[in-house]
């Protein structure tokens, strides 16, 4: 299954990146494009998204008192 880091970069590649002709707002163009909401806002993806940032707290060592506020 993979850990919460691998789920979510494949959850990213298969719901979020896209190939295609690109209009950007900055009025450029790109052969691809990328929506990460499609993948945060999906059940799986927020999950995934929640451990992997839990998981990289925790290798820093970190000690948050809040998150998301």
């Amino acid at each position: 299954m993979g850990n919460a880091r691998q789920q979510l970069l494949r959850l990213l590649a298969s719901l979020s990146f896209k190939l295609g002709h690109f209009k950007l707002t900055s009025g450029g163009t790109s052969d691809y494009y990328i929506d990460c909401r499609l993948t945060t806002l999906h059940a799986e993806g927020a999950r995934n998204t929640a451990r992997a940032v839990l998981d990289e707290i925790e290798r820093h060592g970190w000690h948050p008192m809040r998150l998301g506020e």
